[in-house]
């Protein structure tokens, strides 16, 4: 899934060709909207919800439908191939090591079982590559509309603000609660000073306009 983490919260973005499965996703939940404040009523400086960015817009939200899609057919894709492993391994079992027949059976297993490593392999590679690019694509969408809305409302400085989220730490850690304390940039800042939903309706107002999940250039295909 395309997101980022709210601190020490333990997600699996990929796995390998033997864990790979559907997760499910949380619904996040909305509020209501602060007011705009005139440009430069409430200063310069702005926030900005950067995981609430990978949550909600509707690019991460198809984003995130095809890599599950991708995801349950390698998964489909893996259990096939394991099970044309473990018939041809009964059928070499038939066979004395000193039958004709029994070395070419033994090629056979032997190829198919490298087929399925490297296809195992690179379909990883295939995956990591594909979370990492759209991250990078989606980040860098999220600072053109950060820029813009900044502009608009008369800001100089955005800063990244973090939730203070004690429940996310499973283990009552109290060095991860402390590191959580320690990465929050933001201590307080007031509702109006909040950009996100803006930047979120801006990017998704982007997404529509170039054609929306029909126009993603979405590299994962079928087995």
């Amino acid at each position: 899934m395309i997101r980022l983490e709210r601190p020490l919260a333990a997600v699996v973005l990929w796995t390998t060709i033997g864990f790979l499965a559907a997760r499910g996703y949380a619904q996040p939940t909305t509020t209501a909207p602060a007011a705009v404040p005139p440009p430069g009523s409430l200063g310069t400086v702005a926030v900005l919800d950067v995981v609430r960015i990978f949550e909600e817009c509707d690019q991460i939200k198809d984003l995130n439908a095809l890599l599950k899609e991708a995801q349950e057919s390698y998964a489909k894709e893996a259990e096939n191939r394991k099970k044309v492993l473990a018939q041809k391994e009964v059928e070499l079992a038939a066979f004395s090591p000193d039958s004709p027949d029994y070395l070419p059976r033994r090629r056979e297993f032997t190829r198919l079982n490298i087929e399925a490593n490297v296809w195992a392999q690179t379909t990883t590679q295939e995956l990591r590559r594909e979370h990492f690019n759209w991250t990078r694509i989606v980040y860098e969408e999220c600072l053109r509309a950060v820029e813009e809305v900044a502009k608009e409302r008369g800001y100089s400085l955005v800063l990244q603000k973090k939730e203070f989220a004690p429940e996310a730490s499973p283990d009552s850690n109290v060095d991860n609660l402390r590191q959580m304390i320690h990465d929050r940039g933001v201590v307080y800042a007031d509702p109006a000073l909040d950009i996100t939903d803006a930047v979120i309706r801006k990017m998704n107002a982007r997404y529509r306009e170039r054609g929306g999940r029909a126009k993603l250039n979405f590299g994962l295909k079928g087995p």
